[in-house]
C-alpha cells in the first residue's frame, strides 16, 4: 500500500491510499499509520476506510492520541 496523500487536523488524519489487492484492514491501516507517524498502534483509532468504486484506491480517517487515557476517554465519552 502506498500513501500518496496526508492530511493532518489536530489528531485527526485523512489519507489517500492506494493498494494493489484487497481494500486495507483497519489492522493493517493501524500498522501502517504506526509507522508514519512512529507512534504506537494501541494510540490509533481507525474511524472509516473508504474505498472508492472501481479502483484500487481508499481513504482513510483515522485518530492518533497522545496517550492511551485520552483515547479511552474520547472513545468512552460516545
Amino acid at each position: 500500500e502506498i500513501i500518496s496523500q496526508v492530511r493532518v487536523i489536530d489528531e485527526e488524519i485523512k489519507l489517500e491510499v492506494n493498494f494493489d489487492k484487497s481494500t486495507p484492514s483497519n489492522l493493517d491501516m493501524k500498522k501502517s499509520i504506526a509507522n508514519i507517524f512512529k507512534t504506537s498502534e494501541e494510540l490509533i483509532l481507525i474511524k472509516k476506510i473508504h474505498q472508492h468504486f472501481g479502483a484500487n484506491k481508499a481513504t482513510v480517517q483515522a485518530n492518533i492520541y497522545k496517550d492511551i487515557e485520552k483515547l479511552k476517554k474520547k472513545y468512552l465519552a460516545r
